[in-house]
């Protein structure tokens, strides 16, 4: 979901909320908004910015079921919200036919044409994707669409065209350090290295806080020779994605340059360890594309995710599992984990009390609720926790040793 599309569901979603409120009177007032319904909508946005789509979704629903016919307004909302909610779990055929109902309840929806075009991007459709930009562009004017414009037409390899577009955004906006980084990769693909650099220190000098701003005038200060300085982007990338294994590569690139060979070398099996890992999480990221409806792939790829230690793209995508197969136990025992493990405690505790209502002899899940009921200060909870678990499983070593721990330090904190 873009940050374009989210600020604009998130205004949508508290114009709905106003309605009613007080203020200037509009001319034409829409009808005011079913409370019950407003409400739901609001929580279906926050389950979706919580990362949870399943809830979303059924959110989604239900506020549609509870708003009148006329509300057409409104419903535009929800559909709307609905296309960002499919759009995260990449059902994109069916996230385009509710922004398309969109378009029918409220013909001048802003950003149900820009999120239309950015479905057909992810499909790879990028001539029909440039149509439904160039259409919120006539509707609803605003720089960064001509972004999106030539982002379209580099992957169409239409290169004039593109620079085109990303000029044309600057001239509205010389702020949009966006177009500055796309515009170096354009002079870079060219081999036109200097230009290169001097547009990615522009977009890094506006957003200093883009990794990827830093990567790209890292690797230009390399090709250029320019070591030390490109050490310190590559440097800084890492330190903040310490799984992105180019980052690992080049740096290494930049300290043997800089005769660090030791620490170069460090870096460079880091970035052959982690190429591996991308590599697998590639594989199963593009499963997740091409079968979005499957959820022993989303379930694979969370697996992947958090091996990688990447927990909150692993709680995302067991949760899109749970979605799509509500039942499976071991998709909800690894949510009710990626929970605790983040100190979400009160949802994970949800989580594990669910799972023993359905099955209350299973030890893992005592063992799990015994070690948060320990990390919210609850040591009597966490004993009779652990000791159920022996009770269904005397043979359990965790539990054992967890209750050995517990009665050597009663104050434990259990990690």
């Amino acid at each position: 979901m873009t940050c374009y599309a989210r600020a604009a569901a998130a205004a949508l979603l508290l114009a709905a909320l106003a309605a009613g409120c007080g203020g200037a009177p509009e001319k034409d007032p829409a009808p005011p908004v079913t409370p019950r319904a407003a409400a739901l909508l609001v929580r279906a946005q926050q389950a979706l910015e919580a990362q949870d789509p399943g809830r979303a979704l059924v959110l989604a629903d239900s506020a549609e079921a509870a708003a009148r016919p006329d509300e057409t307004r409104f419903l535009a909302d929800v559909n709307f919200l609905r296309g960002l909610i499919l759009t995260d779990i990449n059902d994109l055929e069916r996230a385009a036919a509710a922004y398309e109902r969109v378009l029918t309840l409220d013909p001048k929806y802003r950003g149900a044409r820009l999120n239309l075009g950015n479905v057909a991007f992810r499909q790879g459709r990028y001539a029909p994707a440039i149509m439904r930009y160039r259409q919120e562009y006539d509707a609803f004017p605003d720089p960064r669409l001509q972004i999106r414009i030539g982002r379209a037409y580099t992957e169409l390899g239409k290169p004039d065209s593109a620079r085109a577009a990303f000029e044309q955004a600057l001239r509205e906006d010389e702020g949009l350090a966006e177009a500055y980084a796309l515009l170096a990769y354009l002079y870079d693909a060219e081999a036109d290295f200097e230009q290169a650099t001097v547009h990615a220190r522009r977009a890094v000098a506006l957003d200093g806080a883009n990794p990827d701003y830093r990567y790209m005038l890292g690797m230009l200060l390399l090709r250029t020779g320019r070591n030390e300085e490109a050490r310190r982007n590559f440097t800084s990338v890492v330190a903040e994605q310490p799984f992105r294994h180019e980052a690992h590569y080049n740096l290494g690139q930049a300290l043997m340059r800089l005769g660090l060979s030791e620490e170069a070398t460090q870096h460079l099996k880091d970035a052959e360890r982690l190429r591996q890992q991308e590599r697998d999480l590639f594989q199963w990221e593009n499963l997740s594309r091409l079968y979005p409806r499957r959820p022993a792939i989303w379930a694979t790829l969370g697996y992947a995710y958090r091996q990688a230690g990447r927990t909150a793209d692993a709680l995302h995508a067991y949760r899109v599992a749970h979605l799509l197969e509500p039942n499976d136990r071991d998709i909800q025992l690894e949510i009710a984990n990626l929970l605790l493990a983040g100190n979400a405690y009160e949802e994970a505790l949800g989580g594990y009390l669910a799972l023993l209502r359905q099955d209350s002899t299973d030890p893992a899940v005592w063992i799990n609720t015994g070690i948060l009921y320990a990390r919210t200060g609850r040591p009597a909870a966490a004993r009779s926790a652990w000791k159920t678990a022996l009770r269904h499983d005397p043979a359990n070593e965790t539990a054992r040793s967890y209750l050995k721990q517990m009665a050597e330090l009663p104050s434990v904190s259990v990690r």
